[in-house]
């Protein structure tokens, strides 16, 4: 790894106040039931968790403008929930928060998605997804779309980011009416594998590794998967406009590549690897905002890796905490 701490971060850092970034995709419910397990059930050969205490956090989409809070900026969510009772706890969550809510639509014919992970003895022991994939109706649709156009009218956005897990919100003709609707802002996507080749024209594409395998059907072959990898960011550099490519890589660290420019590979330091939900919702967080303030891809990736990796650090899904991100930085290498 290079010497990447000759950079003032916190300098940096200190400018994300008050920058408006638009985050567009899935959100949901992160539900945790915490307890103890020391039996098994007599019904069948199962564990049993006795709950202790039961958690809701904001997640997915949601989970990004959290930490785009966190690290000082403005997030603006727009998404579609379902007219629910996971509905109801995320709005609760928004106000609790003190987080944007204009942007949310509530659909009588979704259910907002809720993932459930029961936590026994530190331990996750089994997730239960309730949600809706099919894509957005098109009342919906064009309800988001009008408090889209008004926000944009109403203040300067300073960066979009299309926060993608599949659950339908974001789909070929949003995308396209985005891009359109907001040229000379930067946009960035955080990718799952729907809508991956359908991205264009953006600043900033940060698939991890199997997203980027299975989205363009790879096969790593005899060639090494660095190889694989650089050739066909390449083509994505060349056919789809994208400026910059984060691959992240998890222990392996993240493979960077820029048009018409450099490409290489940044490990990582090993981790005591606890959970690894919203490691990407850190990464894309951090690098959207360091590539707003124009730093260089070199600073972004690195400083970007390290949030990413912290957060695996903990149980459950948290958002980037820039503090614990700063002091991180002197030890790395």
């Amino acid at each position: 790894m290079g010497d990447y701490t000759d950079f003032n971060y916190s300098e940096v850092f200190e400018k994300f106040n008050g920058k408006n970034i638009l985050i567009i995709g899935d959100v949901m419910i992160d539900t945790y039931l915490i307890g103890k397990v020391d039996r098994i059930s007599p019904e069948a050969p199962v564990p049993i968790c006795d709950v202790e205490r039961k958690e809701y956090k904001l997640g997915g989409a949601s989970n990004v403008a959290i930490s785009i809070k966190e690290l000082g900026a403005v997030p603006l969510i727009f998404s579609t929930i379902g007219d629910d009772d996971i509905g109801k706890i995320f709005m609760d969550l928004l106000e609790k928060n003190d987080m944007y809510k204009e942007g949310i639509v509530k659909s009588k014919i979704r259910k907002t998605t809720n993932k459930m992970r029961i936590i026994g003895n530190n331990c996750q022991m089994l997730r239960v997804d309730e949600e809706t994939k099919e894509f957005l109706d098109i009342s919906s649709y064009l309800e988001m779309i009008k408090k889209l156009e008004i926000i944009i009218k109403k203040i300067k956005i300073d960066g979009i980011i299309f926060e993608d897990y599949d659950k339908g919100i974001i789909n070929r003709v949003l995308i396209d009416r985005i891009i359109d609707m907001c040229k000379g802002i930067p946009i960035y996507v955080d990718p799952k594998y729907k809508n991956f080749n359908l991205y264009h024209d953006i600043r900033l594409f940060k698939p991890n590794l199997n997203e980027f395998k299975d989205g363009l059907k790879l096969d790593w072959g005899n060639d090494g998967i660095d190889e694989v990898v650089k050739r066909n960011c390449k083509i994505l550099h060349e056919e789809r406009n994208i400026e910059k490519i984060m691959v992240t890589m998890a222990d392996r660290g993240m493979f960077v590549s820029v048009k018409d420019g450099e490409s290489f590979h940044l490990k990582t330091k090993p981790r005591n690897i606890v959970d690894v939900s919203g490691a990407g919702d850190a990464v894309i967080a951090l690098a959207t905002l360091m590539d707003i303030e124009g730093c260089d891809i070199s600073y972004t990736s690195f400083i970007s890796n390290i949030a990413g990796g912290l957060v695996c650090e903990e149980i459950g899904v948290v958002p980037v905490n820039k503090y614990k991100t700063l002091r991180e930085v002197d030890f790395v290498n």
